[in-house]
């Protein structure tokens, strides 16, 4: 849920250190978690320490040498010991769930969730009209500029801008401009064929359901699903790359033929 590669107190090694969290669904926010702590060296990644935690590890920053860790309601500052574990050192506890921390030199500014919901009012939400949604499925609680892979030089792909990682599952959010059209109708053809485990209608799965109201999704491409093109056999790869051969003449034409 959290992860940081940073050095810590006067030891000089990078650690990456990683906060979890055990989810059932019966509990509305996880009881149990781990800070766990990892050193990468020679191509190999070693388990360091860990420390056992109650609750779900949101947020990990370094602060001055030190591992400052948002879990649930609270915020804890641990030190790392000479033997190389960490050691609480102060907690503060006066809010409902801090999902951000950041710092700047002693001070300590915390993003919590119910907090942030109350200072939203009602003609702040009507200046941010909703342009697409698409259900994830897992909690998604951080946005990174930054891409999955490098593109090679010569490599051609379809052009993207505006690139974000999101995490805990990492996953990247993209704008595709040119290809837009083809993607979404090869999309909509492609739940057709491929069918998810448990045969659960894709638009169904990827809609946002409460006890209110149902939101499906939309003006979204997903990636895994236009991926699994791939496994499909020739016959219908070339079925499918020759109604895209056609698209592209309409769309060049005009939609003339």
């Amino acid at each position: 849920m959290a992860l940081i590669a940073t050095k810590l107190g006067n030891d000089s090694k990078t650690y990456c250190i990683v906060g979890t969290a055990l989810i059932h669904q019966a509990e509305p926010e996880p009881k149990i978690g781990r800070i766990i702590i990892y050193h990468y060296e020679d191509g190999a990644l070693t388990q360091v320490s860990e420390k056992g935690i109650k609750g779900a590890c949101y947020s990990l920053i370094e602060s001055n040498g030190r591992v400052l860790a948002s879990i649930n309601s609270t915020v804890r500052l641990y030190e790392w010991t000479d033997d190389k574990n960490l050691r609480l050192e102060c907690n503060h506890f006066n809010n409902v769930l801090e999902l951000y921390c950041k710092t700047k030199g002693d001070f300590i500014l915390v993003g919590d969730l119910m907090r942030w919901r109350a200072a939203t009012t009602d003609d702040e939400r009507q200046q941010m009209p909703e342009v697409a949604q698409f259900h994830l499925v897992n909690m998604m609680n951080i946005f990174r500029h930054g891409s999955l892979v490098m593109e090679n030089i010569g490599e051609r792909t379809t052009p993207t801008t505006g690139c974000l990682l999101f995490w805990s599952a990492i996953g990247l959010v993209t704008q595709i401009s040119p290809d837009y059209e083809f993607l979404r109708k090869l999309q909509e053809s492609l739940t057709d064929t491929i069918k998810s485990v448990g045969k659960i209608d894709y638009s169904y799965w990827h809609s946002y359901h409460t006890e209110m109201k149902t939101e499906r999704c939309g003006e979204f491409i997903d990636g895994d699903l236009i991926e699994g093109f791939l496994d499909l056999s020739r016959e219908k790869c070339t079925m499918y790359w020759d109604c895209r051969s056609t698209w592209i003449e309409l769309r060049r034409s005009g939609g003339r033929r």
